[in-house]
């Protein structure tokens, strides 16, 4: 699929998924509209800055994993390419990514391009992670209690499938299966080149400390954003229990990952789907919206910054390289 194509599936699965929510709520506007405009102003602005810890934090991961790859780079700095981030994700319809304009611009300062590409790389690969961790530990939680079996089911599921991830990602025996398999890509020399790459990611497994670390601050990062989440539904006048947040919101980041404009739709959709069996459906779209505007606020920021800061332009040639093309 080229790029043209990419941006367009993006556009369509967000566009599509809010004109079926839309649908869905019709004959509700008013009632959504009167619970909306009744939100407690404090309290929004508790969940707003809950929302800028969580930045700070999960930029501080990026951080540590960036020093792991010998790459020593300004915290601040850092935090301006996260901002960035945000932006690009969501007012840039195109296959633009966060992460991709983050890792572009470190490996632009630091001239270490693919180092810079795999720190972001195990930075979301940690922040998925922590989802099956924190998924699993609000089953624990809940256990005695009554938890929809779809809802528990996939849970377990993506739970196996991210140790099955860090397995394939960190055991010796699969890092030597898996460099024979790629070594044997010769069109291009591309099997050298993601056996490079996975060599890298592999060397993680000797930074114990260094995971550990960058583990509990995106444990601590996201009880932020799903802290974010319960005080949406509070300035609502909705009452939530912490664990019903906990319980879900992983699967809301997971969903949330499907390719489109920054979750765009597909976050709605997961907020409203699985938040209104407890909460309703006026409740949960309401608070979908508020998050919404979070997310807005800061990807206006991020806007910002990218617009009065000419050190930060960029060709899309440049960024066309791409990951495997950095790695010689």
């Amino acid at each position: 699929m080229n790029k043209k194509s990419s941006s367009l599936v993006r556009v369509i699965i967000s566009v599509g998924l809010i004109v079926v929510l839309l649908f869905l709520m019709k004959g509700r506007y008013k009632d959504i509209y009167e619970q909306i405009k009744m939100t407690n102003l404090s309290v929004f602005l508790i969940a707003f800055l809950s929302y800028q810890l969580n930045m700070l934090i999960n930029t501080k991961r990026l951080h540590l994993l960036l020093k792991g790859e010998g790459i020593d780079l300004h915290f601040m700095r850092i935090v301006e390419f996260s901002y960035m981030g945000f932006f690009f994700n969501n007012f840039m319809p195109s296959s633009l990514g966060g992460d991709v304009v983050k890792a572009y611009y470190i490996g632009k300062i630091t001239d270490q391009k693919a180092k810079s590409y795999i720190a972001v790389f195990v930075d979301r690969l940690t922040g998925l992670f922590t989802f099956a961790f924190m998924g699993g530990f609000t089953l624990f939680l809940n256990r005695g209690n009554y938890i929809d079996p779809i809802l528990k089911n996939f849970i377990i599921v993506f739970i196996f499938f991210c140790l099955g991830v860090a397995l394939f990602t960190l055991h010796k025996g699969a890092a030597q299966l898996m460099s024979k398999i790629l070594l044997k890509l010769k069109f291009k020399n591309i099997g050298h080149k993601l056996n490079s790459i996975y060599d890298m990611v592999h060397g993680y497994s000797d930074k114990k400390d260094l995971v550990l670390k960058a583990m509990a601050c995106s444990v601590f990062g996201q009880i932020c954003y799903f802290s974010v989440v319960y005080f949406l539904f509070l300035a609502l006048d909705v009452n939530i229990l912490y664990k019903e947040v906990l319980l879900i919101m992983p699967l809301v980041s997971v969903i949330g990952m499907i390719p489109s404009l920054g979750g765009l739709g597909v976050r709605e959709g997961g907020i409203v789907g699985l938040f209104s069996p407890i909460t309703g459906l006026d409740a949960a779209f309401g608070a979908s919206i508020l998050l919404f505007s979070i997310l807005f606020m800061i990807s206006v920021i991020g806007g910002i910054i990218y617009l009065v800061s000419p050190q930060f332009r960029f060709k899309r040639a440049d960024l066309d390289e791409g990951f495997v093309d950095s790695v010689k």
